[in-house]
């Protein structure tokens, strides 16, 4: 009995797998829109920082080499006057070294401080026994009448401003070609030899050297009957020490050396010496201003037989507010020559 019962069992779940297997559909094939949200503009713009992010840093190990010449045609080089580049001596390349880092040292008997030198180069410069390093230097000669002449008791003292000829020659010579000069002379007005700063080219230094010694030594020459190429600016009577420094930084220096007998006067016609010293000083600061580094101004007193306290203290001053040196000589004198 047990036995038919399986027997049947089996059977029947036969049967039930037989029709489930022939009961099944024909598979059916159907075609659905596949549904993407796009990507908002700022999450693209962080996933693309993302992924630069994991990216490496691009090396470049190539190199490039010509293996033949190039038909590439280069400019000309400028000319360099290379009958001046004379070898250097040691001594004196140490010695511009050593002024640039603490300042050339001070040898006049005033009480001016000593300036720290630029940076660069520059040629090593002695005016009157003041050293200095310069890259660009305007000397400023007062030509005043009071600088050729000056009376006292009824006599007549002529001075050999030769000698302030020849120690601004000296200076310019000792110039190399890297640096730049100009010369300034003024009284009621000013002049300059050139209308900018130049090179120290042998070719420059002779012709600047000619034009001083061919300034006249009458007291009663002035600018304008004065010979210059260079420009001139007048603005008023007297010894416009103002106006000489105006020319003087329109050369943009970096060392000014002045000589003077120190007279001046006042642009406003002021005879008080506390306004005249403020009313330079506030000159000299605007021209300073103007600069991209200012300038060391060294002073040079042409002491004659009519000297001032007050000249002394106002050059000394000048000299000691602009990082410059002071020091004084004394006027020789020469037989009076009849003009």
């Amino acid at each position: 009995m047990v036995v038919l019962l399986h027997v049947a069992a089996i059977l029947i779940a036969g049967l039930f797998v037989i029709f489930r297997h022939l009961s099944k559909p024909e598979p059916t094939f159907q075609r659905q829109k596949d549904l993407r949200l796009p990507a908002t503009e700022r999450q693209q713009k962080m996933d693309m920082a993302a992924f630069d992010a994991l990216a490496p840093k691009p090396s470049f190990n190539d190199k490039l080499q010509a293996l033949k010449p190039a038909p590439i045609l280069l400019p000309e080089l400028p000319k360099v006057p290379v009958d001046q580049m004379l070898p250097l001596d040691p001594s004196e390349l140490v010695s511009e070294q050593v002024s640039a880092l603490v300042g050339a040292p001070g040898t006049g008997s005033g009480t001016g401080s000593s300036g720290s030198g630029q940076g660069g180069t520059g040629s090593g410069v002695s005016f009157f026994g003041i050293q200095d390093t310069a890259k660009n230097v305007v000397i400023i000669v007062d030509t005043s009448d009071t600088m050729f002449v000056r009376s006292l008791d009824g006599k007549k003292h002529h001075f050999k401003f030769s000698e302030i000829k020849d120690e601004t020659a000296k200076l310019i010579h000792g110039l190399n070609p890297s640096s730049r000069f100009n010369v300034v002379i003024y009284e009621g007005g000013a002049m300059a030899f050139a209308g900018e700063s130049f090179a120290a080219t042998d070719q420059n230094k002779a012709a600047a050297e000619k034009w001083i010694r061919s300034l006249s030594e009458n007291p009663k020459a002035s600018i304008n009957t004065r010979p210059s190429q260079g420009p001139k600016l007048m603005e008023g009577g007297g010894t416009r020490l103002d106006t000489g420094f105006r020319q003087a930084f329109q050369m943009k220096p970096d060392v000014v050396y002045l000589i003077t007998d120190g007279q001046v006067t006042s642009p406003t016609g002021a005879i008080e010496p506390r306004v005249i010293d403020r009313e330079l000083r506030e000159t000299l600061h605007d021209l300073q201003e103007k600069l991209e580094a200012p300038a060391r101004i060294h002073v040079v007193y042409y002491v004659t037989v009519v000297a001032r306290a007050e000249e002394a203290r106002r050059l000394r001053a000048i000299a000691a507010n602009d990082r410059g040196q002071f020091t004084q000589i004394t006027a020789s004198e020469k037989e009076p020559v009849t003009p």
